[in-house]
């Protein structure tokens, strides 16, 4: 009895080899999408967790120079301010615009991509106030934190108002509303 050693003849042309290649392309595609996907889901996790994610601002957001510096210890919103979410607030997007007559305004963006003025007494009997909008200018007012607008950068200052950082304008005739 002899055994034939040799390849048959049927299996040697290409079509079989070819139909193997072709079932493993879509197996490489899937695996290639789904590695850049992990990448890009881990990046954002990491900067997530360190607060250095910064993604690209648009709209009003856009408008305020201050949300693309990294934010400082003194931006932070202080956490005990009574009824105040901060789950509404992008985390690490708070910047403290100033500080005037025992009131500190905070600008931040919302999570609905607003930019958002925080009007914040010293006191923590004093009424603070915030509001958020699409597009600026905008103004923020309560009988117990006074009155803000939040102005482009260009904008000019009224005679009489006091400019904190380049977007807030605090209207100095409020401040009397605060004593």
């Amino acid at each position: 009895m002899s055994v034939d050693l040799d390849r048959p003849t049927t299996a040697a042309n290409g079509s079989d080899r070819r139909g193997q290649g072709s079932r493993r392309w879509p197996a490489l595609v899937v695996g290639l999408v789904l590695g850049v996907v992990l990448g890009i889901l881990g990046t954002i996790g990491v900067g997530a967790l360190t607060g250095s994610v910064s993604p690209t601002l648009s709209g009003a957001a856009s408008e305020i120079p201050a949300f693309a510096q990294p934010q400082q210890h003194a931006d932070l919103i202080p956490t005990d301010v009574p009824g105040f979410d901060e789950a509404f607030i992008v985390r690490g997007s708070s910047r403290l615009a100033g500080e005037a007559g025992g009131i500190s305004y905070y600008l931040s963006r919302s999570t609905r991509g607003q930019v958002c003025l925080l009007i914040l007494p010293a006191d923590p009997s004093k009424q603070w106030a915030q509001s958020c909008a699409d597009g600026i200018p905008f103004a923020v007012s309560s009988a117990g934190a006074g009155s803000a607008r939040v102005v482009g950068s260009t904008s000019p200052t009224p005679s009489g108002a006091t400019r904190l950082g380049l977007n807030v304008l605090v209207d100095p005739a409020s401040m009397s509303l605060n004593e």
